[in-house]
């Protein structure tokens, strides 16, 4: 009775916003609504292993439509009966990701893993000194959206944490036909990676110029974090669908695979 009572209330509540505010504002109000409804991820972080004895750790960051027990099935409590991986605590960091839903940009779901990031940062115990981030497809975008918004914010945890990053399909330069779900239904993230669009474009020049750079050539230090990337760009959006004039988005990608 007392749920029905509260839906019944906001019911009226939504009403007089519509007669006060209009349709357009209305549809505005109830993103927002569902937006803030997605900010909270702790019950989206999946512990495989949390030892307060072990000092390194690896994050896995799941793809676009997906979530951690459908993105990374066995894998990582395979990792976990691996010598090789012994000493680290593995989690997975979980998000609200739909095809036909309101859901928070790659942006915002970078600012939610940040947070968390900066909390496993600050912590004492256990006091990590190796943290790995593995990122699936979307997931690799908004990892990066993660650390940057941590050396806007945070700048100096970054120069001291031993750090690297790993993408497997990432589609640094967009997914073709995202717009077929445009009719259909609004989505931030699937809008996000349109191929070849400036919100996939300023990430990557912000990585450029505030990672990995030379003291002397940047005029500061800048954090060292190797990114690794895997079968990216290409999988996405063939060369041939380019023009010449953008194809150095793929090379950007290309730059910056290094052998492990």
């Amino acid at each position: 009775m007392r749920a029905y009572l509260k839906l019944l209330l906001l019911q009226l509540v939504l009403g007089l916003i519509v007669v006060t505010a209009g349709c357009a504002k209305m549809e505005q109000i109830i993103d927002q609504l569902a937006s803030l409804r997605g900010t909270n991820t702790e019950s989206d972080r999946v512990w495989i292993r949390n030892d307060l004895n072990r000092d390194k750790l690896i994050v896995f960051v799941h793809e676009f439509n997906s979530s951690n027990d459908t993105a990374w099935g066995k894998f990582p409590s395979l990792l976990k009966d691996d010598d090789h991986f012994k000493d680290f605590n593995i989690v997975l960091f979980g998000y609200r990701t739909e095809f036909c839903s309101s859901v928070d940009s790659i942006h915002v779901v970078g600012q939610h893993l940040a947070s968390f990031l900066h909390e496993i940062f600050e912590s004492k115990s256990p006091n990590y000194h190796r943290i790995v981030l593995v990122g699936h497809s979307m997931g690799g975008l908004v990892t990066m959206h993660a650390l940057l918004h941590l050396e806007l914010k945070h700048f100096k945890i970054l120069t001291v944490q031993d750090l690297k990053v790993l993408t497997f399909g990432t589609p640094y330069i967009g997914v073709q036909n995202t717009e077929i779900l445009s009719p259909l239904c609004k989505n931030k993230q699937s809008d996000d990676m349109e191929a070849l669009n400036d919100r996939l474009d300023e990430p990557k020049n912000e990585w450029n110029l505030r990672f990995n750079q030379d003291t002397e050539t940047a005029g500061k230090p800048t954090p060292q974090v190797p990114l690794y990337t895997f079968l990216g760009a290409g999988i996405c959006l063939s060369r041939k669908s380019m023009p010449a004039d953008t194809r150095r988005s793929v090379r950007w990608s290309m730059a910056i695979t290094t052998p492990l």
